[in-house]
């Protein structure tokens, strides 16, 4: 599947860092309320496909960090199932030969802690999680796009995210730097997970990047 055609929707601009720079591609960030609004003007930028791309959490205890997941269906919480276009999961399997198939669920809110993911794992199979799919599956439904989930994991089943990195985090999916050195400096023994979170956050988007050059090569 060539990129050239469709739209990317991603949750942060450090995942859209990414993408090559002449991309469709909107940064939803943690705004759930208005995440919808902002897909829905891109599905009508003449583009053929949505792609829900960026970092994800593993709820499959056997996935890695920097593995690689392309979705063949979207779970939300609501209990709603779409399906990817075979046709177009094929071919991204086709031109992402690494990466990992299974269903993807998408949520409104982080899943922060390890429980938090177990539950989902058990309650809808998925094996992965993020925060944009579901809405992307949604609205290129409606509108009558193919869709696709593309996601690189970034953190483990087994761990959670750190206090001092989720309390960071901006409305736009960035992270406050005085915030997380605040934090750091009342509470420095949380410096391991923060900087083990940045590690693994760098490893997820070099897969990325080597998955967006594998779809730009793409015919």
């Amino acid at each position: 599947m060539s990129s050239a055609s469709a739209g990317f929707v991603t949750g942060s601009r450090f995942e859209a860092a990414a993408l090559p720079a002449d991309c469709r591609v909107v940064c939803t960030g943690l705004r759930a309320a208005t995440a919808r609004a902002e897909i829905e003007r891109l599905a009508c930028s003449r583009i053929t496909a949505l792609i829900s791309f960026g970092f994800a959490g593993a709820l499959d205890p056997a996935l890695k960090v920097g593995d690689l997941v392309v979705a063949d269906c979207v779970l939300a919480e609501n209990g709603d199932r779409a399906q990817v276009n075979e046709a177009l999961r094929r071919g991204l399997a086709n031109d992402l030969p690494t990466a990992v198939i299974g269903p993807v669920c998408g949520i409104d809110t982080l899943a922060v802690t390890s429980v938090q993911k177990e539950i989902l794992r058990h309650r809808t199979g998925a094996i992965a999680v993020d925060m944009e799919s579901h809405i992307v599956a949604d609205v290129a439904t409606r509108q009558g796009l193919s869709f696709a989930t593309v996601r690189a994991v970034s953190d483990i089943a087994e761990t959670g995210l750190p206090p001092a990195a989720v309390g960071a985090l901006t409305p736009d999916g960035s992270i406050a730097l005085t915030r997380i050195l605040g934090h750091l400096l009342r509470q420095p023994t949380s410096i391991p997970a923060v900087v083990g979170l940045s590690v693994n956050s760098n490893r997820a988007r070099r897969t990325l990047r080597t998955a967006a050059a594998a779809l730009r090569a793409a015919p």
